[in-house]
C-alpha cells in the first residue's frame, strides 16, 4: 500500500521522477504477488499525478494507494484515494508498507 503526501504548488514532475526511482526498486521485490501489487499502485499513482499537469493544487495532494481485502473476506481489491486537504501541506511523504500512514492527517 503507499502512501504519498506531497506540499502544495511543487512540480509534479519532481515526484513522477521519484515514483520511477521506486518502480526500479521495487523490481527486485523477489515475492511475485507483492512486487506485481507494487508496482500497479506506483504505476497509478504516477498516472494520477500526470492528471494534474505541472503543479500541485494548492493545499498539497495526498494519495492512498493499494490493494486491500473485500468486505466479505473473499478476493481483493484495488483502492485509491486522493483528495487535496484543507489546509495547506508542508512536509513530503512516501511510504509503501503493509497499511496507510494516516497520522499526518
Amino acid at each position: 500500500m503507499i502512501s504519498y503526501i506531497i506540499p502544495g504548488r511543487k512540480a509534479i514532475s519532481l515526484f513522477t521522477k521519484q515514483l520511477d526511482e521506486e518502480k526500479g526498486r521495487a523490481n527486485n521485490i523477489k515475492d511475485k504477488t507483492n512486487r506485481l501489487s507494487v508496482l500497479t499502485a506506483l504505476k497509478s499513482v504516477s498516472e494520477k499525478l500526470r492528471t494534474y499537469h505541472n503543479r500541485t493544487p494548492n493545499n498539497g495532494l495526498i494519495i492512498y494507494c493499494g490493494d486491500v481485502m473485500k468486505k466479505n473476506g473473499q478476493g481483493i481489491k484495488k483502492l485509491m484515494i486522493c483528495f487535496e486537504p484543507f489546509k495547506p501541506l508542508n512536509i513530503t511523504m512516501y511510504k509503501c508498507d503493509k497499511h496507510f500512514y494516516v497520522d499526518e492527517l
